[in-house]
């Protein structure tokens, strides 16, 4: 059973000359001692025994930032599908020259079967990526995956007759370039875009709302997720610790508060569809209309040329010829 730690003594001191620090004393089963160093220009003052902090930034305790570096990696993994706002050549395409972009990218990604080509392929999203500003973020993503990328690789490599490290690399590069294709088509878009190019489409604004809405709610029971579980860690729960069934069975505390929280969610979000009046008109006007471009016209027409080149590399054998002078030169 956890035990309760008290504060019996805080105290101002100067370290470094004149570098201000506040050392904190906690008493328990064990005394742990503290020191948190305050930024600079944060004046103190101290009233009646308490201490008063004027900080503009967080300051945190030492012994927390190993926990805070960690991070929950399923909301690292789920932030790709969260909108960054940047002012970049790609967030001012039109949603449905992105679209192209992404099904052209996604096409390349399951047709090239070879790890050299799928790098290269890779290295051409991460240039996109620059260019939208979004590169910090689908890198912090990355530490998310790797324990996803790395089971991908060993199934293969374990399973495969022939050539298991030549496909296992592959298969892990695809999948890579896949989640890397969809990461720039949601970074780049917001709900509210795609909404209005699905409905300019012709898709029924029903399913465009489950759509969307569905999409809104993924970082969102990702930051539900984690609240929770920080609400269990305070109370004394250690979720990374012991053995695998341990921890599945210390998860499982995690579902019925998540699944309560969610049904309130749902509730909340039905009641204020029903107060605005959903599906009371039968057509609705957008707040903004979409209209194409220059640049849009030529992303699409990029799109489906590349699309067009890589089916004729494929149907003709040039790449299966390729393929085969790879494999032979492979170890």
């Amino acid at each position: 059973m956890p035990q309760a730690l008290t504060a019996t003594r805080v105290s101002p001191s100067r370290t470094s000359g004149t570098r201000l620090s506040v050392t904190i004393t906690l008493r328990g089963p064990t005394t742990t001692t503290a020191r948190i160093p305050l930024p600079p220009a944060s004046p103190f003052t101290s009233t009646n025994g308490q201490l008063r902090f004027m900080c503009r930034r967080p300051v945190s305790l030492g012994f927390a930032r190993g926990d805070e570096a960690r991070g929950d990696s399923v909301s690292r993994v789920l932030n790709v599908l969260r909108f960054k706002r940047r002012d970049s050549a790609i967030h001012v395409l039109d949603p449905r020259s992105k679209f192209m972009l992404l099904v052209a990218l996604s096409v390349a990604s399951l047709i090239l079967a070879d790890p050299v080509t799928l790098l290269a392929l890779l290295a051409v999203e991460a240039i996109i990526l620059k260019a939208a500003k979004c590169l910090r973020d689908w890198l912090a993503s990355l530490r998310g995956l790797l324990l996803m990328l790395a089971v991908i690789f060993a199934l293969n490599y374990l399973t495969l007759p022939s050539h298991r490290l030549f496909t296992s690399l592959a298969m892990t590069v695809r999948f890579l370039d896949l989640a890397t294709a969809f990461s720039i088509f949601f970074l780049t878009t917001t709900p509210d875009e795609l909404a209005t190019a699905l409905e300019a489409s012709g898709v029924p604004r029903d399913y465009t709302l489950m759509f969307t809405m569905s999409l809104r709610f993924v970082p969102t029971l990702a930051r539900d997720l984690q609240t929770v579980a920080d609400a269990l860690k305070s109370r004394g729960l250690e979720l990374e610790k012991g053995g695998l069934r341990e921890r599945l069975r210390n998860y499982v505390y995690l579902l019925v508060p998540l699944i309560i929280y969610e049904l309130r969610r749902s509730l909340m979000v039905a009641e204020a569809l029903e107060a605005r009046g959903f599906g009371a008109v039968r057509r609705v006007e957008p707040y903004y209309e979409l209209k194409l471009k220059e640049r849009d016209y030529a992303v699409i027409a990029l799109s489906w040329a590349f699309i067009a080149a890589l089916a004729y590399l494929s149907l003709s054998g040039c790449y299966g010829a390729l393929l085969a002078e790879m494999l032979a030169y492979w170890p």
